[in-house]
C-alpha cells in the first residue's frame, strides 16, 4: 500500500475507549483542595511569570464516621422580679414558670429519634446484632461502664416502645 492510502485509516488503538475506571456520581458532594506550586516557583529560570495552561483532576471517595452530638435542651424558668421571700404583696405564692418538657420517644433515656434510626437500620437492614452496635458505642465513649443499661433500654426495650407509635 502507498503512504497516501494509509493516511485515511486509523489504528485499531486510536478506536479504542479510553481506559479507567467510571466517574463517581454527580450527586455526591465534592470539596475541591488545590495542590497548587508556592508563588515563588510559578516564575521561569528567566524570571517570567508561567501560565497556567490545565490542570490534572484526581477524585477519592472519602467516607468520614457518622456526626454524633449531644443535644442539650435548655428550659429556663421565670419568676416575678416583686416577689421578696416567695411572696407577693398579700399571702398568694410566688409563681415560677417553665415551657412543658418536650416528650421523650423512651422516657428517662438518652436516645434521640435519629439514633433510634441509626440503630433499627444497623439491626434489620443491615444484620447487624445489637450486641456489635453495643460495642460500637462502647468504642467510640458514649456508654462505656453503661453498656448494660444502653443494651437493655435503647437496643431491646425500643423496638417494643416504637411499635407502640
Amino acid at each position: 500500500m502507498s503512504c497516501s492510502k494509509l493516511r485515511g485509516i486509523k489504528p485499531d488503538f486510536a478506536n479504542k475507549r479510553k481506559a479507567g475506571r467510571k466517574p463517581l456520581p454527580e450527586n455526591l458532594t465534592r470539596e475541591a483542595r488545590v495542590n497548587d506550586l508556592p508563588e515563588e516557583e510559578k516564575t521561569c529560570s528567566c524570571g517570567t511569570p508561567l501560565e497556567r495552561i490545565g490542570e490534572d483532576i484526581n477524585e477519592k471517595l472519602i467516607i468520614e464516621e457518622p456526626r454524633i452530638y449531644v443535644e442539650r435542651t435548655v428550659t429556663p424558668k421565670y419568676v416575678c422580679p416583686c416577689c421578696k421571700g416567695g411572696k407577693h404583696d398579700g399571702d398568694a405564692p410566688c409563681i415560677i414558670k417553665q415551657a412543658p418538657a418536650i416528650p421523650a420517644i423512651l422516657p428517662g433515656s438518652i436516645a434521640s429519634p435519629s439514633m433510634l434510626a441509626h440503630i433499627f437500620t444497623a439491626k434489620f437492614a443491615d444484620h447487624l446484632p445489637y450486641s456489635r452496635q453495643e460495642q460500637q458505642f462502647e468504642r467510640i465513649g458514649v456508654c462505656g461502664k453503661q453498656a448494660v443499661g444502653l443494651r437493655r433500654k435503647l437496643l431491646w426495650q425500643a423496638p417494643r416502645a416504637c411499635h407502640r407509635l
